[in-house]
């Protein structure tokens, strides 16, 4: 007699009629009361938690389909015809599906191994998913550069993007949004009366407080050699060309450019009144008081012309950037801290704090790296006399030190090599940003944060530690 087989599962109207059932599909019930034969009642075993090795699976399976989705978006996985394909034919499904057939080489048989995955195409890969995790810098609408960390939204909906297609979002340039924001121009603000030198109003604009262009050269020169001798974040040949052509044109020929560069050109005259003092021969100023109030004046009208809080491009940030250079030279700390703050973030949202890939030419790339390492070196002096935090951490910095190569050398087409036995004064720039990188260590050892100290008692403390 042989031993009756065991059913696994009852069909649905066996259960309900808790009928004995054979679990063939259809079953002998359903055949003989021409009942529709079905196993779509959910059981309580299917109610439970899955087995862990079911959850397994299921994790792989979605790897998979995420893979697929990225390799082949237009495949349907869902086609009848793949359950019963081979390598050949599941190739062919797919490079129907996608016309540009990047997937025959990789899975077809008569690829041998090495050619199915080249080395470049995989080196390729493994940098845009580093890329991606560092994150990336975006043009937006206005064509400023802005950098987005490997959190933010963007990088969360550009890799919903990639894996599912257009599903989900459309490609943005299918889209018909409007604009975040309409390109502006620059507003023209009015110079205070006080600066005014004439009373003809068509006198009053706000290139009316700049000096004759000998005393200008003079004063921008007087800046960059003795105030930026260690914070080279301009390119002195782009900044002459753009102060020619300020002292070339009238105010209602000026485009862009000049509006942007102008804020530039009276902050660095106001640098260059603070340090007249130290020039040899002075220039021919009858007090040495006077220079410093229009000095001050200058500021003023920088302020004026700037836009702080909309800091976007290079030529906005290295004017800021002077502006702290001021400040600094003038003992006006507090103040200095937070323009150090404002600058610290644009540089950050510029995306120059990371060592990311984009549309720049040698020159912007080069200015990039001169401008970050010069807000840190700020950050770090005004940060460390006032007792304050950095406001960027070390782990968030893989930028690079700029080149050692004089402004002469630098090109937007590239870099020209400087002389034999010529050295640069990026080298003595360089070597000061390392020297003030070792301030940072000095208070978080020997000034530590969790030292605590009580009136009255007197608590040494031992420390020690190799750079």
């Amino acid at each position: 007699m042989s031993k009756r087989q065991r059913v696994l599962r009852a069909c649905d109207q066996c259960r309900r009629g808790k009928i004995r059932c054979d679990g063939k599909q259809p079953c002998a019930h359903c055949i003989v009361y021409d009942y529709e034969c079905s196993y779509d009642q959910i059981t309580k075993r299917s109610r439970s938690e899955p087995s862990y090795y079911v959850k397994a699976l299921e994790a792989r399976l979605r790897r998979a389909e995420a893979v697929v989705r990225i390799a082949a978006p237009n495949v349907n996985l869902s086609d009848p015809r793949l359950d019963t394909a081979d390598t050949a034919q599941t190739a062919a499904i797919i490079n129907q599906a996608s016309p540009q057939g990047v997937l025959t080489s990789r899975l077809t048989p008569t690829s041998s191994p090495g050619e199915s995955m080249p080395i470049e195409d995989s080196n390729e890969s493994f940098l845009e998913t580093m890329m991606e995790n560092f994150g990336f810098l975006d043009l937006d609408d206005r064509g400023h550069w802005d950098y987005h960390g490997h959190s933010s939204g963007s990088i969360f909906t550009q890799r919903l993007q990639n894996q599912f297609g257009n599903l989900i979002i459309p490609p943005r340039s299918l889209t018909k949004s409007k604009p975040r924001s309409k390109p502006q121009k620059r507003p023209e603000p009015q110079t205070k009366k006080a600066h005014d030198t004439s009373s003809n109003s068509a006198d009053n604009t706000p290139i009316s407080g700049l000096p004759s262009q000998e005393i200008a050269r003079k004063l921008s020169q007087t800046c960059f050699d003795h105030a930026c001798v260690l914070m080279r974040f301009i390119h002195e040949p782009s900044f002459w060309k753009s102060f020619d052509r300020i002292y070339a044109a009238t105010w209602d020929q000026f485009g862009d450019e000049e509006r942007i560069f102008l804020p530039q050109l009276y902050i660095v005259l106001a640098v260059g009144c603070l340090f007249l003092d130290d020039v040899k021969p002075p220039i021919e100023i009858a007090d040495y008081e006077v220079v410093l109030d229009q000095g001050y004046r200058y500021f003023e009208l920088c302020q004026e012309l700037v836009d702080m809080t909309d800091c976007r491009d290079l030529v906005t940030l290295q004017t800021i950037c002077f502006m702290i250079l001021f400040l600094q030279s003038s003992a006006k700390l507090s103040t200095c801290y937070s323009y150090i703050g404002i600058a610290q973030r644009a540089a950050l949202r510029l995306g120059l704090h990371r060592l990311v890939s984009g549309n720049f030419n040698a020159l912007e790339r080069e200015l990039r790296k001169r401008l970050f390492w010069a807000v840190r070196n700020m950050d770090i002096y005004v940060s460390t006399l006032l007792g304050l935090p950095l406001l960027v951490s070390g782990d968030d910095i893989d930028q690079e030190y700029p080149l050692e190569v004089d402004d002469e050398y630098i090109t937007p087409a590239g870099i020209l090599p400087m002389p034999v036995g010529r050295t640069s004064l990026m080298m003595g720039v360089n070597a000061h940003t390392r020297l003030v990188d070792i301030i940072v260590k000095v208070v978080q050892i020997c000034l530590p944060r969790s030292a605590c100290y009580t009136p009255g008692t007197v608590q040494p403390y031992v420390c020690s530690s190799s750079f």
